[in-house]
């Protein structure tokens, strides 16, 4: 999360107020309560004890009944009596406008009134902060981004051409007051300015600049410092005029008389904005001057070019854009109509939106990492490249908002301006599958394995020359792919014009290839850009195979449990989870182990069409006598349908059973109690929510039914004594609803963990989960049972699968689950349900080589953590493992959650899988010391590891 902006006041106004407020000495005022206990009061009533998440102001002297207490903007309340006055900023990492309470406290009586604002006090510059908020990054940190960005600048490969048509830009920073200006809105603009000027070659006269109070060189920043005039570091003065609505009048009046209809218009915006009502909305300028969305389009409409960008960083920037939009216009803003924006924490450098936003057009971020938004590898972003990728990056609770008119039009816009010469892009392609001419497939325009392709490109030529024998050179990177005609002629394209290859590419994809394969399609064209990308993928059938049912009653006990010695029947479900339909398929069983013989006599499955599944069988498994009691390895399904089509999928098949229990039959296998102190136990049995397919119970730590637990609860909830073997791994599902923290990410009040005891419940030690414990301990006003810094379970989440590998522990062993809350906020609690333990297979005996069994991807703990830098050079490995072999990527991240190093993306194979990291990010800099995560992202799951850096 970020903050939202500020306010301030004009000088006569606080010169006024603040004589008022001095008039009578503090030596003859009778104060029954002092400042410091206005203070402690509002701490109390106001804020529920706690001042977490939240600023809190205090001004220093009494002021007198009848003052009238004002924002910047209107009046707020009149003193009902002599007292002390106080403000609450309520999202302190949120830009102005936001909620916020003006808070008067009675000298005499304590007495307490609030009254609800949505910008802050004329009394800011002189009211003292209580608790330790913060406004901007300090001087050294902002010079140290601008020193890298610089750099960077110097060694990002500019565009290849540099004959642009006419681009132009205006860039407006209102700041509204000193107290509210901060030094991220001028980054903001600096960062932008440098990636007009240095990467898109736009010269200093073609970019119109309004910041705050203009050339001003009095104070106009939080900081008590002068925005710097110059934004690009040349020496010259690139801030013209003030951020008032007068003189960006003055700017699109100059802006109407010089653009011609080929010219292009770039409008950029950040700092305070407001919402008047629903859509109507505006952008707050200096001395608290308003420009309304309705005066903003007034003034572009007026404007000759055809085409316009306009990006919107400030909150309710969403609602500029419905007045904004016309033919030719590309808009984007950082929050949606009735949303704040956000700064980008924790060092409030920039803010959120368009910190990515600049990123993706000037191809590397403000630290020098390389940026690469360019999806289709033209070369060039468009600005619907942008606002995607700024919008997949961006973390803050904002809605970024995007328009084009006409919708294809983002696609070819960019901020190098009109073309001149040649260049092409790609328009629009026909994907022909049907069984004419070189074709052959199901006709359904797309890509699918065993069909074989004509494609047909149409190029457009956004340049202002005509090209005259445009050819084309089709490459398809994936190894599932086989050429067959990969050469065209396009012929002349006229300047404007769109034209398609007149015969088509043709290729054939293999029955072999993965669901979503990146084809990797590129077309070698003999016009600039000389190479444009395709986003071709194929879509094939993929596989989801679970065992449903086991029955033993001819070859066994009957007790549906697979035991050695026994003959058991499986029906397998098989589900098609890929893009397209299946072949006519048959299945049957090979086995991993020797302990397990099935009959490999094939079964009829039919045609799964997208998301269906179908139960088969039965498949019969013979388990040999010598079959450990508790023991578990791979069968494969083989799936086969005709051409030569198969599929292989690997499933898990256990004999034994460690422990399993739905909660369903009662508690039998479980006590619970409060942990030692003086604390409250508050699991039971509950029916208000259940994991268990067609159950009803679930164990809860808090309430009755939807009820919040109490404060000051320690509940552990624990197994009976278990017999652990070698390689066990818990599972169970819990859902969740506890106190964290606002303000401080990571960090939370309540919540839960697990533990391990292997001396009968006599000592406790702590389990870590699959990913890591999402949240730390902060200890509030009344501390809960667990100490700071202990890794818990909190915040609010549905069901949620959860593995925890037991491999370090064999024997006897009891496990439980602690629930600690705080003496503050509360929440529903903390439910768990369906705890299996299940075996690993065996470290030795018979195996042909099969791949350990791993029952979901996995990604394991870094050791050593921490690490040294010096280890870091060498490499530190980064271990995990998948049941099957799956599309996915590892990254690293920084403790904003900003990524700083893709380690891996593609195709990663089942079994365990070994990475290495040089402590270094994308750019090939080391990183600097501190906290970072790794990723493991396969599918819609998400596992995290973290490890802390020193250097």
């Amino acid at each position: 999360m970020s903050r939202r902006r500020g306010f301030g006041l004009q000088a006569a106004v606080l010169c006024c107020v603040f004589g008022m407020l001095c008039g009578v000495s503090l030596e003859a005022r009778a104060n029954v309560y002092s400042l410091e206990d206005a203070s402690q009061i509002v701490t109390d009533t106001v804020l529920g004890g706690s001042t977490d998440g939240i600023r809190l102001f205090q001004y220093p002297e009494p002021i007198d009944a009848g003052t009238t207490i004002s924002t910047y903007k209107r009046d707020v309340f009149d003193a009902p009596a002599e007292g002390w006055f106080l403000f609450i900023d309520l999202f302190p990492r949120a830009n102005w406008e936001h909620a916020c309470q003006y808070v008067f406290v009675d000298a005499a009586t304590g007495a307490v009134e609030t009254h609800n604002a949505t910008v802050p006090p004329a009394l800011q510059l002189d009211m003292e902060e209580l608790t330790n908020g913060r406004d901007n990054p300090t001087p050294e940190e902002s010079a140290r981004m601008h020193e890298w960005f610089d750099r960077r600048m110097e060694q990002v490969q500019k565009p290849n051409r540099q004959d642009r048509g006419q681009a132009y830009a205006f860039i407006i920073s209102g700041g509204a007051s000193a107290g509210n200006n901060h030094i991220r809105y001028w980054n903001d603009c600096s960062f932008i300015y440098k990636v007009l000027v240095n990467y898109y070659g736009y010269a200093d006269d073609h970019i119109y600049v309004c910041i705050s109070d203009g050339l001003d060189p009095g104070i106009d920043r939080s900081d008590n410092t002068n925005s710097p005039p110059d934004l690009d570091g040349d020496g010259d003065d690139d801030i013209q005029y003030p951020a008032t609505y007068n003189y960006i009048e003055q700017v699109f009046g100059e802006l109407a008389t010089i653009l011609s209809p080929s010219d292009q218009l770039f409008i950029y915006t950040t700092d305070h904005g407001g919402q008047q009502s629903g859509w109507d909305a505006y952008l707050n300028l200096w001395n608290w001057e308003e420009l309304h969305d309705d005066q903003l389009a007034s003034m572009v409409n007026a404007l000759p070019c055809q085409t316009i960008i306009g990006t919107f960083e400030q909150c309710f920037s969403g609602g500029m854009i419905d007045d904004l939009e016309a033919e030719g216009r590309v808009l984007s803003s950082a929050a949606s109509y009735n949303e704040y924006s956000w700064a980008m924490g924790p060092n409030y450098i920039y803010d959120e939106y368009v910190y990515y936003w600049t990123s993706a057009v000037g191809w590397a971020d403000p630290y020098g990492n390389p940026v690469d938004a360019d999806t289709n590898d033209d070369g060039i972003v468009s600005m619907h490249e942008a606002f995607i990728y700024a919008e997949a990056h961006d973390t803050a609770d904002e809605t970024p908002q995007y328009s084009s008119t006409p919708a294809d039009l983002g696609e070819m816009l960019n901020l190098m301006g009109n073309l001149e010469g040649v260049y092409l892009a790609v328009e629009n392609y026909v994907i022909d599958d049907d069984p004419l001419g070189a074709s052959h497939g199901n006709g359904n325009g797309v890509i699918e394995f065993g069909e074989t392709i004509e494609l047909t490109v149409a190029m457009n030529n956004m340049g202002s020359d005509d090209a005259a024998g445009v050819t084309g050179t089709l490459d398809l990177t994936s190894g599932c792919i086989g050429m067959m005609v990969g050469e065209a002629t396009f012929g002349d394209i006229p300047a404007g014009g769109t034209v398609a290859n007149a015969e088509p590419f043709v290729f054939h994809v293999g029955y072999h290839v993965p669901d979503l394969e990146d084809l990797g399609c590129t077309i070698a064209v003999s016009e600039e850009p000389l190479s444009l990308a395709l986003p071709l993928v194929a879509r094939a059938p993929a596989y989801q195979v679970s065992i449903t049912n086991v029955d033993d009653t001819v070859g066994g006990d009957g007790d549906g449990l697979p035991e050695p010695g026994e003959d058991v029947d499986l029906t397998i479900r098989v589900t098609n989870t890929g893009g397209c339909p299946t072949p006519d398929l048959t299945a049957d069983l090979s086995s991993g182990s020797g302990y397990f013989v099935p009959d490999e006599t094939p079964q009829a499955i039919g045609v799964l069409d997208i998301g269906v599944g179908v139960d088969a069988g039965p498949f019969s498994v013979a388990i040999t006598p010598d079959c450990p009691e508790v023991y578990a390895h791979f069968l494969r399904i083989h799936l086969r349908g005709s051409e030569l089509y198969q599929s292989m999928v690997p499933m898990v098949f256990s004999v034994g059973q460690v422990f399993a229990d739905d909660i369903e039959s009662g508690g039998a296998a479980w006590t619970h109690y409060a942990g030692p102190g003086s604390w409250t136990d508050e699991w039971h049995l509950e029916t208000y929510r259940n994991h268990t397919a067609g159950g009803t119970s679930s164990w809860k730590c808090g309430g009755a039914g939807a009820v919040d637990y109490g404060n000051l609860v320690y509940g552990c909830l624990e197994t009976a004594d278990l017999n652990l073997p070698a390689d066990a791994q818990l599972t169970f599902w819990h859902w969740m609803d506890a106190e964290i923290s606002s303000y401080y990410p990571e960090y939370c009040y309540d919540g839960g963990l697990l533990e391990i005891s292997t001396d009968g419940g006599q000592s406790w030690s702590g389990l870590t989960p699959s990913g890591g414990y999402p949240y730390l301990i902060r200890a509030g006003g009344t501390p809960g049972p667990f100490a700071e810094e202990t890794p818990v379970w909190s915040g609010t989440f549905g069901w949620t699968e959860v593995s925890v590998s037991l491999a370090d522990y064999s024997g006897a062993a009891r496990l439980r689950w602690a629930f600690g809350s705080d003496g503050g906020v509360t929440g529903e609690g903390w439910y768990v349900d369906d705890v299996r333990i299940e075996i690993g297979p065996p470290s030795q005996g018979i195996d042909d080589g099969a791949p350990g069994v791993v029952l979901r991807p996995t990604l394991f703990p870094v050791r050593p953590n921490p690490v040294m830098a010096s280890a870091s050079v060498a490499g530190m490995s980064i271990r995990f493992a998948m049941p099957r072999a799956e599309n996915g990527q590892l990254t690293v991240h920084d403790a904003t959650g900003r990524m700083v190093r893709m380690l891996a993306q593609g195709r990663f194979e089942p079994g365990e899988n070994q990475i290495t990291w040089n402590g270094q990010d994308n750019g090939g800099s080391p990183v600097p010391a501190g906290t970072y995560y790794f990723r493991l992202g396969i599918g819609d799951k998400v596992s995290t590891q973290r490890v802390t850096m020193i250097r």
